[in-house]
Parts: structure tokens; sequence; C-alpha cells
């Protein structure tokens, strides 16, 4: 039986199955889509349906049959070397971590092509603004928000469009790049972060998301399976030993793809150098667009694309610019 479960509402886990479900997010998005070997969906509360899909609370309920997890490879760091890690942190970040951030964000920003930087400048600007007034009901807007403030931001959202249009911009294009940027500026700190605390979350997200993965795993060695695994968004590698925990058996059995190279690099640096000892393979980090990249190169056969047993998400799912198109591709990289 195929397992749809989520961590929250920016996760997302699916693996090959033949059920079709429509599941429903809590801020209103839907999406159902039934194709021969595959069962998609996202949820937030637990739902009924003829597929005794069983959701509870996240990943914190019915899961399926799980493998036996082998030893938790995770622990803190010692207390000295977490202080060291940390200073150590700091400097690189100029003594502060939180400035540092912003700093190397900025220059990012001053690096890019002006035409780029303007435009990048004014799609955070518009969607900020769109962020900041959605929640709101027509009475609330009129009353707390000014009058010149809304023919700024639609002054700006005009500009914007202008942009867009002379360059060949698109709102994807123009979310990446906050999204890179933003991402590779944290990654030393976030993957730093992890080391010191084990690269393990707080007790209840920890338990979810290690059953979340042990339902991953237990796709892989399924019957018909391809023994392969993508983690959307992996960041620093963040779940890779949860994985292992789960019994992901071989480091080439796992391939992680994220937008930010920074993120990648911290990824290959903590889990890159373990390999297959039959196969001689690693695990694979990619610096790329989960939508666009090229998933052939995975064992693509017979014209399909579908090479991937489980596909999952962990605390990701809000950062991709199209939550449709996302769902989508994953269910075309999951095997058939």
């Amino acid at each position: 039986m195929g397992q749809i479960n989520i961590i929250s509402a920016t996760s997302l886990l699916l693996t090959a199955s033949s059920l079709a479900i429509q599941t429903t997010v809590a801020f209103g998005f839907s999406y159902s889509q039934q194709k021969t070997g595959r069962a998609i969906g996202i949820n937030t509360m637990p739902t009924r349906s003829n597929s005794q899909l069983n959701l509870s609370g996240g990943f914190g309920g019915g899961g399926g049959d799980k493998k036996k997890s082998k030893t938790k490879t995770s622990s803190k760091m010692n207390p000295r070397d977490a202080k060291r890690a940390t200073q150590q942190l700091i400097e690189r970040y100029g003594g502060d971590i939180g400035k540092g951030t912003q700093s190397r964000i900025e220059e990012s920003l001053d690096s890019l092509e002006p035409h780029l930087k303007e435009a990048a400048e004014l799609y955070k600007q518009v969607t900020q603004f769109d962020a900041l007034i959605t929640p709101m009901i027509p009475a609330d807007r009129n009353r707390l928000i000014p009058p010149v403030q809304f023919q700024m931001a639609e002054a700006d959202r005009k500009k914007l469009q202008s942009l867009m249009e002379q360059h060949s911009l698109s709102e994807r294009d123009l979310h990446n790049v906050f999204q890179q940027i933003t991402w590779d500026a944290s990654a030393d700190a976030k993957a730093t972060r992890a080391d010191i605390a084990g690269n393990t979350m707080k007790p209840e997200l920890q338990e979810r998301i290690s059953n979340a993965c042990s339902i991953a795993v237990a796709a892989t060695s399924a019957e018909g399976a391809r023994g392969k695994l993508l983690d959307v968004g992996c960041g620093h590698g963040s779940i890779v030993r949860s994985l292992v925990d789960a019994g992901l058996e071989e480091p080439d059995m796992y391939v992680g793809i994220d937008l930010s190279s920074e993120m990648v690099k911290n990824a290959i640096e903590r889990y890159g150098s373990a390999r297959n000892g039959r196969t001689g393979k690693g695990r694979v980090f990619v610096a790329d667009d989960f939508l666009t990249h090229d998933y052939s190169v995975y064992g693509k056969e017979g014209g399909k694309e579908g090479v991937f047993d489980s596909v999952i998400f962990c605390s990701a799912l809000h950062d991709l610019p199209d939550m449709e198109a996302t769902i989508g591709k994953a269910a075309e990289v999951l095997r058939s």
C-alpha cells in the first residue's frame, strides 16, 4: 500500500503507489492526480478515504511497514567542541551571525546585473506587501494601510512588470534569485548549528521526521523498487542521518537536490564521502532547480522519468515557487 504523509504544511512525502487520493492544505490549496502506479497528496489534518490510508498528526500516525531502524548515529557535540565551533562560526560571519548573514545577502544582491538587482528588490517589496495585506479583510486594509502605501505598491508592481517583460524574467526566476541568495548566505550557520545539535531537531518534530524517513526507506525495498530516494530541498543534508537510521542501506540510494550551492557544498563536506562497497558510488548532491533539473542521469528508462521510489520534502515545500507544479513534478519522477 502506498504511503502519503507530511511533517507539516511545508513538508511532503510521496512514495510509489497505485492509489489515488485528494487532500487539502490548511491554507486552501488542493490538488489531486491519478496516474497508473502513482498516488500523491498533501495534508495537514487526519483524513479518511477508501484507500485505507491512515494519516494521524503528520507522520505521527500510521505508516505501513517500516524497516527496522539501525542504531542511531546522531549525537550532540560535546560542550568544548560546541564552544569552539560556535566561536569559529561567529568569526566567519564577522562577529555577528545575524548581521553577517544580512551582509552576505546584500553583497550577493550587489553582484547581480543592474536590471536583475532592481527587479529582485522590487519583487521583494511587492511580495512583502502582498503578504501583509492578503490575510486582512477589506475593512482592516482600509483602516490600517494608508492609501499612499497602496499607491506606492501599485507603482512598484507596474515597474516590476515592465522590467520582467523587457528582460524576459518570470516570477519563478526572481523567486529563485532570492531563495538562492538567502540560503547561500545562511548555509554555513545552519549546517554548523545542526552539527552542534547532533543533526536532530526538537523531539516531536524529530519523531515525525524519523517516521517519514522509515516510510520513505521502506519504499526503496518494496516490490518493483529501484532503490532510489530523492530528497528535495536537501539543504546541508539535514535528514541524511535520519534516513540512515531508518535503514537506507547504501549511500548511492540517495539523491539530494537544493537550489543553494552553498547548502550543497556543506552537504557534500558532511555526507559526500561514503561509498557503496560494491558499486563504488556515493550519495549525489546537486545544486539545481527541482522543477527544471534533468533526472535522466539517475536511471531514466524507456523515455520515462519515473526513477525514484520515494520523494521527500522536509520543511521545503513552501520554498518552491509553484506548489502544483512541484507536486506534479514529484509525481513524474516517482517510479510506476
